[in-house]
């Protein structure tokens, strides 16, 4: 059983992962909110990410659809301009944002349980969502991310539990730095 402050601790580093990965520094967040249900999507695909433990297993998945606004959105993010992303390119940073996303949602975790495992991105179609059942999956969490008074971004959050979750809220730490890759020479 998931305790009612854990879930709400799970719904807290969600939003602040949403935020470090999905939010520009131009990006105006017009709203972001918890759903009941994802009704009526338009969004055909979903970047996948797992955070694993020995007590649970978290399932990110962000909806998006490749059209002109997804793409300027994620040109925008990575100073690039959207004429010239391509396909690669389009799909690289849907994936590194995901891995910035779930990277805050797994350093916020660390801080609690010190054993976790968290997957590489995965592009996959959105009807696979309907067999997240078949998972063992025991809560699911949904949220809705607006920007710029023109766009949205669907984002669940999915618990497998493998034994009982309690903990206290843990501190939030502001947004820092998370998943970049540094080279040297």
């Amino acid at each position: 059983m998931i305790s009612t402050r854990a879930l709400s601790s799970f719904d807290d580093m969600m939003i602040q992962g949403i935020k470090s990965g999905l939010v520009g520094k131009s990006d105006a967040v017009d709203q972001l909110i918890t759903l009941e249900a994802l009704n009526e999507i338009e969004e055909n695909k979903m970047v996948i990410l797992t955070i694993s433990s020995y007590k649970f297993r978290l399932i990110v998945l962000i909806y998006f659809k490749q059209c002109e606004d997804t793409i300027a959105h994620f040109a925008r993010m990575n100073g690039r301009d959207a004429k010239d992303m391509t396909q690669q390119e389009f799909i690289d940073a849907i994936c590194e944002s995901g891995n910035m996303c779930c990277g805050t949602l797994n350093r916020e975790l660390g801080r609690i349980y010190p054993h976790l495992g968290m997957s590489t991105p995965n592009i996959i179609d959105k009807e696979c969502s309907s067999y997240l059942s078949l998972l063992g999956v025991n809560h699911t969490h949904h949220f809705k991310l607006e920007l710029n008074q023109n766009f949205t971004f669907y984002v669940s959050l999915a618990i497998c539990e493998f034994d009982d979750i309690d903990f206290d809220p843990p501190v939030l730490s502001e947004s820092e730095s998370t998943g970049e890759l540094e080279m040297f020479n």
